[in-house]
């Protein structure tokens, strides 16, 4: 049995892939002579299947059971656990069952002091939270608990709180993720990597932790990625990664360092990521680079076509420049990288007219974006952590109003009419492309995962887009694509349960 069980995981509608932070936060503890048994999907299971999980790695010696919350739970709104509120108290009392002393610790990105109000009613089934980076506080936990070692916590809400703030995390540039036989690693899947922590940006809507930083604040050592990388190939045959950076290519500078690196491995990298479109406005020879290194799939963050509301914010590219950049990587990528892009309706001085031009020209047949993601500005008055949640001098012209803690208003729109705006754009993409959102950057590793390649992943987008008619998965059995993806998805996760109830724990 194990000192340490984690459970996370946010499965998509099709394909697999493991989660990042449960396994960085696992390695460190290995590291640090403590057994680990991570679980992937637990919202996925029923009690039934999770409770025998649980029986195979939850012992009277087990000190810790860990929950990742990262993707759990819609900023729209939805169980904070990604499960119903009573399922989540099962998986507690499941656990307290095989073992009524073990300890209930919440970490990942869900995890903020605003956000404990929505955990106030599970305080007696909750021992710990931990925000921020947690490798350092989940270090200082096991002493506590198991040495007496005093713990640096506060109360809030009643529940016990502790973050990286206190417990600082300062060697990312020589950490990496280290997968052990019980993580249950198939022949050639795709994996998840960290090149580099935090963003060297500081956008105005941003409530994440760690920006503002330069290049090499928190990137990792030349030595330290490539030994990740061939590791993982040795072991698995892994090549396919998405990487989770905030930014893949936020200067030329970090470019030209993975270019380096990723072009001397004795195996060709695939890899999909986050970037700024800004950045190969400047550098047009990035976009070159980028698919050199293997690139086949990125998301751009462009948030808005209209220059006034994206100066207002950090995204002041504007219209003219976005749309030529955007035509010279596809000039440069053809139909071999996924271009995906965000945008954000209801920026601050945006009109609604504008948001439904930007709308028109994404639905467009001639488009080069090949998926589009929608999101309603998201601030909070509860939460204050970006510079739109603080707006104390009213420089970005919004308020607060309303029953809920995120109902912003401004002349141009509210949070409730941006909500509206994207599920009626939604409508319209499904109702010319149902299968628009399928394909997009970063499923591109996780259909890899259940058997599609990226190669077939861009040619059956390509032609679903152009209105070919019965496209077909090689090797398909079901009628359509998506129910064939969906047997595909089904069975893969079946396989990694199965495999993790009858691993020789």
């Amino acid at each position: 049995m194990y000192d340490v069980v984690l459970i996370g995981g946010f499965p998509k509608s099709y394909g697999y892939q493991k989660p990042i932070g449960m396994y960085r936060i696992a390695t460190e503890l290995r590291t640090h002579g403590y057994s680990v048994q991570c679980i992937d999907l637990f919202t996925e299971m029923d009690e039934s299947t999770l409770f025998k999980v649980f029986s195979t790695v939850i012992s009277s010696e087990t000190k810790v059971l860990g929950i990742t919350t990262t993707l759990l739970k819609s900023i729209f709104g939805g169980e904070f656990f990604g499960v119903p509120d009573k399922k989540f108290i099962t998986i507690v009392e499941q656990a307290k069952t095989l073992n009524p002393n073990i300890k209930i610790v919440l970490g990942g990105s869900q995890i903020e002091a605003h956000a404990l109000e929505e955990l106030e009613q599970f305080k007696d089934h909750i021992d710990l939270c931990v925000a921020g980076q947690g490798e350092t506080a989940i270090l200082a936990i096991m002493d506590h608990l198991i040495h007496g070692a005093d713990l640096d916590v506060e109360i809030i809400n009643g529940i016990p709180f502790t973050s990286d703030k206190k417990y600082e995390f300062d060697t990312f540039n020589r950490s990496s993720i280290q997968f052990q036989p019980n993580d249950i690693i198939s022949p050639e899947e795709s994996l998840c990597i960290e090149v580099a922590r935090g963003c060297v940006f500081r956008c105005a809507y941003c409530f994440r932790d760690l920006n503002g930083k330069s290049f090499g604040d928190m990137t990792k050592h030349e030595e330290i990625l490539r030994e990740e990388l061939i590791r993982n190939y040795e072991l698995f045959g892994t090549t396919n990664y998405y990487i989770a950076d905030d930014t893949i290519n936020d200067s030329m500078k970090k470019v030209e360092y993975l270019h380096k690196i990723f072009t001397s491995l004795p195996f060709k990298l695939q890899f999909s990521s986050f970037g700024r479109l800004d950045l190969i406005w400047k550098y047009t020879e990035m976009a070159n680079i980028l698919q050199e290194m293997g690139m086949v799939g990125i998301s751009f963050g462009i948030e808005t076509l209209h220059q006034e509301a994206g100066r207002l914010v950090g995204k002041g590219l504007g219209e003219k420049k976005i749309k030529e950049t955007l035509e010279i990587c596809k000039d440069v990528w053809k139909d071999d990288v996924s271009l995906c892009a965000n945008f954000i309706c209801g920026l601050p001085k945006e009109p609604v007219a504008s948001i439904n031009r930007t709308f028109d020209w994404l639905i467009s047949d001639d488009c080069p974006v090949d998926c589009a993601a929608i999101h309603p500005l998201y601030i909070s008055q509860n939460r204050k952590n970006s510079r739109m949640d603080t707006d104390k001098d009213g420089k970005f012209l919004c308020e607060f109003s309303g029953a809920r803690h995120d109902e912003w208003k401004h002349e141009h729109l509210t949070f409730s009419g941006a909500v509206a705006l994207k599920k009626r754009f939604e409508s319209r993409l499904i109702n010319k492309w149902p299968l628009y959102y399928v394909f997009n950057a970063f499923a591109l590793p996780r259909l890899n995962n259940i058997g599609v390649s990226v190669d077939e992943s861009l040619r059956v987008n390509r032609s679903l887009k152009s209105g070919a008619n019965n496209v077909r998965l090689q090797s398909q059995q079901e009628r359509n694509v998506a129910a064939e993806l969906f047997k595909r998805t089904r069975r893969r996760r079946d396989e990694y349960t199965n495999s993790l109830i009858n691993f020789s724990h």
